[in-house]
């Protein structure tokens, strides 16, 4: 899964269907990789305590690419719920595919898919 927010906080609606999506899926957790990369917005309080009942005791390998200091201490703040989340800096970002474990097609993907996206935030 790949993706790009901007400043904002995601509204409750987008974060409900991104747990939905999860949920859809939770039986292929151990499998999944999510790459975010982020302009400064990150989930609001009550949010991680939405995700923490999701995951329900299970851990996704999470990356969140992003230079906001804001953003990189909620990717800390979750990784207590989710163990493999882990925050990077933009400059990192070979650093966060190899957190990823994401093979050199998804890793063609997640920068094609990086690029469609970002245009749409700004």
């Amino acid at each position: 899964i790949v993706l790009r927010e901007s400043v904002e906080t995601p509204r409750d609606e987008e974060w409900d269907a991104f747990l939905a999506l999860l949920t859809k899926h939770k039986n292929e957790f151990s499998k999944m990789k999510i790459l975010v990369v982020t302009d400064g917005g990150g989930p609001d309080a009550q949010q991680p305590k939405r995700l923490e009942k999701t995951l329900d005791g299970q851990s996704i390998r999470v990356a969140v690419v992003t230079d906001s200091a804001k953003s990189r201490f909620i990717a800390a703040i979750i990784s207590l719920i989710n163990r493999d989340h882990r925050g990077f800096a933009m400059k990192d970002m070979v650093e966060a595919y190899d957190h990823l474990r994401l093979t050199q097609d998804e890793r063609q993907f997640a920068e094609m898919a990086l690029r469609e996206l970002t245009p749409m935030i700004h």
